[in-house]
This record gives C-alpha cells, sequence and structure tokens, in this order.
C-alpha cells in the first residue's frame, strides 16, 4: 500500500509547528521568570539605595550639628569666623 505524500507533508509540518509552539511558549515562560526576578531585585536596590541616602543624610547632618557646635563653644575662634562670614 503506497502513502499518500500529502499526508505525511502535513504530518510532518503539523509536528514542526507543533515543536516550533512548544519553544516559543517555553521561551515566554522563561522570559517572564527572568522579568519577576529583574524586578524584584530592582526592589531589593532601591530599599538598600533609600536606606543607604538617610545614613549618608543623617551622616552630613551630625557633622553640620557638630560644626556649628565647634564654633558655638570656641570663644577664641569666634572674631575669626565671624571675619570670614563677611569675606
Amino acid at each position: 500500500m503506497r502513502q499518500r505524500p500529502w499526508l505525511v507533508l502535513v504530518g510532518g509540518f503539523g509536528g514542526l509547528l507543533l515543536l516550533m509552539a512548544a519553544a516559543g511558549t517555553g521561551a515566554l515562560l522563561f522570559l517572564n521568570s527572568w522579568r519577576h526576578s529583574g524586578t524584584e531585585l530592582q526592589g531589593h536596590f532601591l530599599t538598600r539605595n533609600r536606606t543607604l541616602e538617610k545614613i549618608r543624610a543623617n551622616i552630613y547632618l551630625s557633622g553640620t550639628f557638630a560644626d556649628v557646635n565647634s564654633r558655638e563653644n570656641s570663644k577664641e575662634n569666634a572674631d575669626d569666623w565671624r571675619l570670614a562670614a563677611a569675606l
């Protein structure tokens, strides 16, 4: 019994289309999970960045307070600071 060539071609191309659809679905699932993990990493980065910005701001503020406090407490240098500020 002789097989019809169009039946073999339809079966072959149908199988190829199924393989391509499966590969495409797998790629989409992989990219979705990759995007999700990237978003999660970005959230962790932003949280750490906000914390570091708060620390930097507090360090700067404490330095400003220390500078003002040292200027107020040293009467000897008060005239020098006033002259420097006037210039």
